[in-house]
């Protein structure tokens, strides 16, 4: 459990990079500029009616930078668990670790430590749970984070957190209009599923020790960044698939990240990208299975 954990927190992080920016459903820029007014104004680099939200001022300096990641359980004692499985695997000797009462009974802070021992003082991790949500937050400033700082920020993390009482919400972050049920549960077959919806442009379903993730790209650039993209392969296999397009390719057998498959196509003003994470070398069978997946959103 904590292996997986810690498998979709890394999964997560590459999420929050891949989004268009739109207005976030749980937090205004302007609740950010009250609490952090020094930095104002704040804007909204990622957004949505949830899943995550990411917000930065001053981009062409050292950045600001607060996001919450939100991630919908099928039980309030599921997210709960995730977050004390989160705090367990937290490695107290690289991390400044300290609890967080106000955000869960299991909610804590971090702030990671480089190899001499030196506090990242500028960086602070959240993890907090409140029903059936969990949720995964990061501030980070121009300057040291004291306890104002920290205080201020847990105001932002309750914002995130308080979807737990929007029954509409809440049903909304559990279906992705991009997964076709029957070709997912192929891939995921194990009965603890779970699916979740982060931001307006990605998704992840997971079963046990695999999990399924789109993220999609929206950019009138699309081909150019679906193009660039394929230059960072981590020494994978890649296939032309063009059913799906010029851009369409099918990669797997990486050298590089966790084992896994991928496919990525473009349409117009987006780029799709479907990944597979099964923690171990997806068969042909399986790839094909993802391909049938993207085709399906293809034609959607």
């Amino acid at each position: 459990m904590k292996r997986l954990a810690l498998l979709l927190c890394g999964l997560l992080g590459a999420i929050s990079t891949a989004h268009a920016a739109a207005k976030c459903g749980w937090l205004a820029a302007s609740k950010i500029d009250e609490v952090f007014p020094e930095y104002a104004p704040w804007q909204v680099m990622v957004g949505g009616n949830v899943g995550n939200c990411t917000f930065n001022s001053n981009p062409h300096e050292a950045p600001n930078i607060f996001g919450a990641i939100q991630s919908v359980k099928a039980s309030a004692a599921e997210a709960a668990d995730l977050a004390r499985t989160l705090r367990e695997a937290t490695p107290a000797a690289d991390n400044k670790i300290e609890a967080a009462p106000a955000l869960g009974k299991f909610a804590f802070t971090y702030q990671t430590k480089d190899a001499s021992g030196k506090l990242d003082e500028r960086t602070l991790m959240f993890v907090a749970h409140r029903g059936k949500v969990e949720v995964n937050g990061s501030l980070v400033l121009q300057r040291p984070i004291g306890s104002a700082e920290r205080a201020a920020a847990e105001k932002l993390i309750q914002a995130a957190l308080a979807i737990a009482d929007d029954t509409r919400t809440l049903q909304a972050a559990n279906k992705c209009p991009y997964f076709d049920a029957a070709l997912i549960r192929r891939l995921l077959p194990d009965k603890d599923y779970e699916e979740n919806v982060y931001g307006e442009n990605s998704c992840m379903a997971q079963a046990g020790s695999k999990a399924i993730i789109l993220q999609i790209v929206a950019d009138a650039r699309a081909d150019q960044i679906a193009q660039n993209m394929g230059a960072m392969s981590d020494g994978c296999k890649s296939e032309d698939l063009p059913g799906l397009g010029k851009s369409g390719k099918l990669m797997y057998q990486c050298t590089g990240g966790n084992p896994r498959a991928t496919v990525r196509f473009t349409t117009p003003g987006k780029m799709f990208e479907y990944s597979f994470a099964p923690q171990r070398e997806p068969t042909a069978a399986e790839r094909a299975i993802l391909v049938q997946l993207a085709q399906k959103a293809a034609a959607w």
